[in-house]
Formats: C-alpha cells, sequence, structure tokens
C-alpha cells in the first residue's frame, strides 16, 4: 500500500519539476539517428546526429542524414537539432530539415535514444513518425 501512494505521488509530479542541478539527461556526443515516416507516406531518414548539452539541460547540434522516399531520388539534407532535457533519461528536441522542424521526444536507455517525432506546422503539419538513434562517440 505504502508503495502505491509513493508511485501516485511519483507520477503526479511533472517532468520539468525533475529539471534541475544533476537532472539533465546524458546526450551529449555523436548518434547514429533511423527514423520511419508512418504518415502521410512511407519514408525513411538516416544519418547522423552530433549533440551538446549545457549544464541547464539545453541541447544543441547538428544533423547531415539521407531521406529516401518511394519513387523520388534520395535528399541529402543538413539541419539543426534545439531542444531541451526534461529530466535524466527524457529529452524533447526539433530537428530542423530543409526549413521543417520535426518535433521529437525520446526516451534514453544505455546509448539509445527511441521515440515519436511530428510535424507541428506549415504545409507538413501531421507528418508523423518513430525514430531511434544510437550513440556512437562522445
Amino acid at each position: 500500500m505504502v508503495l502505491c501512494a509513493v508511485c501516485a505521488a511519483v507520477s503526479a509530479c511533472t517532468v520539468r519539476d525533475a529539471v534541475g542541478p544533476g537532472a539533465v539527461a546524458p546526450v551529449a556526443g555523436t548518434w547514429q539517428y533511423s527514423s520511419v515516416q508512418v504518415a502521410p507516406s512511407p519514408a525513411q531518414t538516416d544519418g547522423t546526429l552530433t549533440l551538446a548539452v549545457a549544464s541547464d539541460g539545453s541541447i544543441s547540434g547538428t544533423a547531415a542524414v539521407v531521406e529516401r522516399v518511394a519513387g523520388q531520388a534520395d535528399r541529402t539534407l543538413a539541419g539543426t537539432v534545439s531542444g531541451q532535457s526534461l529530466d535524466t533519461g527524457t529529452v524533447e528536441f526539433t530537428l530542423t530539415l530543409a526549413s521543417v522542424g520535426r518535433d521529437h521526444v525520446a526516451v534514453l536507455h544505455a546509448d539509445t535514444l527511441s521515440g515519436s517525432w511530428v510535424v507541428s506546422a506549415g504545409a507538413a503539419a501531421g507528418t508523423s513518425g518513430r525514430f531511434t538513434a544510437v550513440r556512437t562517440g562522445s
């Protein structure tokens, strides 16, 4: 019963409450990124993310990827990453490629980030998918 009360109290806290010294997700480094677009049509994006994390949990970085869409020529894209560590195991960031921001939410397990993304503005709004990124260097 006490365990249930503790679980309920912890889940009632917002993720933002965990931000502070020592609560930053350790995501700085180089990551092999792979994304599958599920809506509105299938596409694959693979490449590299290079991330830096400041002491306040802000995330910045760069991306170099290749986007593959069936029936179209592959596109090589470079972009930026900006976001925030929500706690020691969760991050949110926007990956901007070809002027389109993909808003990501990810969970960190060991050296793997995984989660989902969505485009929430512009002509591509509603485009969404899931991704994984595996750390390849620090």
